[in-house]
């Protein structure tokens, strides 16, 4: 294999099968690579970075992957996922934040949230119970959840609304 002295060096030597650098925000989300020769994500030297996974489990995988990012320049780093399992007990993430690696964890409150977790700084808890109703009511409804599961609307309507603010020299809220 390839020999250096140091991370730098060593990503000169080997490809990149996605290289991200100097990016403002960059969103890791749904990527699923294995038995690669090559290094699978090399953000470097990136704003934010937003991991995103349907579950935390021990959260040993996801520190080791912050570990990573921070040395490789990112200056803040969100953590999204579904369900907020925290195996491994809070203090991992407690140090983690202490230390700078985290800035934010947010999972949903579909799973039972300890009172300990929610009163973590680095933790927000996303209520998700408007659309499990919304889901509920349209089955009740024999209507199709084809238009709560596609976002496209929402989107092009929450960026009508920033532009307008924007011609109006508002802030976007």
């Amino acid at each position: 294999g390839n020999v250096a002295p140091d991370m730098k060096a060593q990503e000169k030597l080997r490809t990149h099968l996605v290289k991200i650098s100097n990016c403002e925000r960059v969103l890791i989300q749904g990527v699923t690579i294995q038995n690669s020769p090559k290094f699978h994500l090399v953000p470097r030297e990136c704003k934010d970075v937003i991991i995103v996974d349907d579950m935390l489990s021990s959260g040993n995988s996801a520190i080791d992957i912050v570990r990573d990012l921070k040395k490789r320049g990112a200056a803040r780093i969100f953590i999204f996922t579904t369900f907020g399992l925290f195996t491994g007990g809070l203090e991992k993430f407690d140090k983690a934040y202490e230390e700078g690696l985290i800035d934010r964890i947010l999972t949903t409150n579909l799973i039972y949230q300890t009172p300990e977790l929610l009163e973590r700084p680095w933790y927000t808890s996303i209520d998700m119970s408007k659309y499990i109703a919304y889901l509920i009511d349209t089955l009740n409804h024999d209507s199709s959840i084809s238009d709560l599961l596609n976002p496209y609307n929402k989107i092009w309507k929450l960026i009508a609304r920033y532009n307008k603010a924007q011609q109006d020299g508002v802030d976007f809220v």
